[in-house]
């Protein structure tokens, strides 16, 4: 998790607000969370079990699967979940697919929703 970056709700709440910087918000719960707790109106939804699916196959394939034909090895793409875990997880899988310019947001929603962040 060396070169995995840690995002603070400060940070993410900027780059939101900013919008200079383009960047992927992946969230990778499963569905009925975004249901039940909601979610991060700039994030898309990739749930951890389908990425962890795809470990192992083809880069092609692996961003045909999640749309991801746009994003370069070095986009910048930011993960979370409800509190870190999945995300880090997630990462980890994109990392082995060359993705580098990688960000956790490691309270997720928990944190989001503590601090009062809009969804």
């Amino acid at each position: 998790m060396d070169d995995l970056k840690l995002i603070t709700f400060e940070s993410l709440q900027e780059l939101l607000r900013r919008k200079k910087e383009t960047f992927l918000l992946i969230d990778v719960r499963n569905p009925g969370e975004l249901e039940k707790h909601g979610k991060l109106k700039e994030s898309i939804n990739i749930p951890l079990k389908e990425i962890k699916s795809m470990a192992g196959g083809g880069k092609a394939e692996f961003k045909e699967k999640f749309n991801l034909k746009k994003q370069e090895e070095d986009s910048h793409i930011i993960f979370h979940c409800r509190s870190g875990p999945r995300a880090i997880s997630a990462a980890l899988v994109f990392k082995t697919f060359g993705f580098h310019n990688i960000g956790i947001y490691s309270g997720g929603m928990l944190d989001w929703v503590a601090y009062g962040g809009q969804e």
